[in-house]
């Protein structure tokens, strides 16, 4: 259980995909759980829901920064990977 964190355009997404090929782990993206096709977003208590079901399944990697939902992803996590831009 991985969670993948770090400031926009970090490599995030890049890095998940490619952790995901590597170890066969299931991959989410917060994004594409909190966005709709047509660009708005479902309700906290709906995305809130659906990253419970997630964190309560035996393996995952979760990508996306989402800093409200840290408490609940660490707590869940067996490894945190933060991405930041080099200096």
């Amino acid at each position: 259980m991985k969670i993948i964190i770090g400031c926009s355009g970090s490599g995030k997404s890049t890095f998940a995909k490619k952790l995901h090929a590597k170890t066969g782990l299931p991959l989410f993206h917060l994004d594409n759980l909190w966005w709709k096709a047509d660009r708005t977003h479902i309700s906290r208590e709906e995305f809130d829901n659906k990253l419970a079901e997630i964190v309560g399944q035996d393996s995952w990697i979760i990508n996306g920064d989402f800093s409200r939902t840290y408490e609940v992803r660490f707590s869940a996590c067996d490894t945190v990977i933060s991405l930041d831009f080099p200096e």
